[in-house]
């Protein structure tokens, strides 16, 4: 429809149809209070596969943690290992959510724009920091190769929140540079890797109810895109260090140690 209908929700893979139930009580709840409506709903939930760390078949997501999550929304959160992001490796080390954003000027105007990750994706050997061969050090460090399979697999989803004023397709372009971050941090996209970009931008509201049949709307011109897609990548790259950085070591329950990126920064 091109348009959000719900909170966007991040989960692991089995827990997808939860939380997609919850979404739809919890919307279904508002649109009664504020006397509107309901005859269908899209929700949107993004998922990772943490079956490493997590006991997934036992799909511990309940309505009551969605609605904690709604209730707890906020500008200033924790990062890290936490929420959909307890159960994630990324780069053969603990990840997790990390987020970033960048403010861009355009026509005396300022624009930001924002990454949120849930990460659990690359191979360590890959690993780059700041250009830094990071991986390969550690590995160096740990006397040791890295795990048998070392793949870039697993998934990382991303999304991106602007007041850009741009068109659909404006905004599929610039969240496809969200690679550019990837591969900074020295993702390859490997096969079996689920790597999701999902955006929005609140610029342009759309109306409710079918009474609307022209809708004005600001839309940029294609060459002032130039800084979005500068900015995206810069803020995917460093949603990705933040969601490292911020995650805590983490042992598995066949003794695997998935260790923090800071032991080694």
């Amino acid at each position: 429809m091109g348009t959000l209908e719900t909170p966007i929700a991040l989960t692991n893979t089995l827990n997808v149809g939860l939380v997609h139930d919850a979404l739809v009580t919890v919307m279904a709840e508002r649109c009664a209070a504020d006397h509107v409506a309901m005859h269908s709903i899209n929700p949107v939930v993004g998922e990772c596969n943490d079956s490493q760390l997590n006991a997934i078949v036992d799909r511990p997501i309940h309505e009551a943690h969605v609605r904690e999550a709604i209730a707890g929304a906020c500008r200033d959160f924790d990062e890290g290992d936490v929420g959909a992001g307890a159960g994630t490796v990324c780069h053969g080390l603990k990840g997790g959510i990390g987020s970033a954003s960048r403010q861009i000027e355009i026509a005396g105007k300022t624009y930001t724009l924002g990454v949120l990750v849930q990460s659990n994706h690359g191979c360590l050997e890959e690993l780059t920091v700041c250009n830094r061969r990071l991986g390969e050090e550690i590995i160096a460090k740990r006397n040791a190769r890295p795990a048998p399979e070392p793949n870039d697999r697993g998934s990382i989803m991303m999304v991106t929140a602007t007041d850009l004023p741009v068109s659909d397709r404006q905004l599929r372009r610039i969240i496809k540079r969200c690679s550019v971050g990837l591969a900074r941090c020295g993702s390859y996209f490997g096969h079996g890797s689920g790597d999701v970009m999902i955006g929005f931008t609140t610029a342009n509201r759309m109306p409710a109810g079918g009474m609307h049949r022209v809708i004005p709307q600001q839309v940029l011109t294609e060459h002032t895109l130039e800084l979005a897609f500068r900015a995206i990548a810069e803020a995917t790259q460093e949603a990705v260090l933040n969601s490292l950085c911020c995650a805590d070591a983490v042992t598995a329950e066949d003794g695997r140690v998935f260790e923090s990126i800071s032991k080694y920064l």
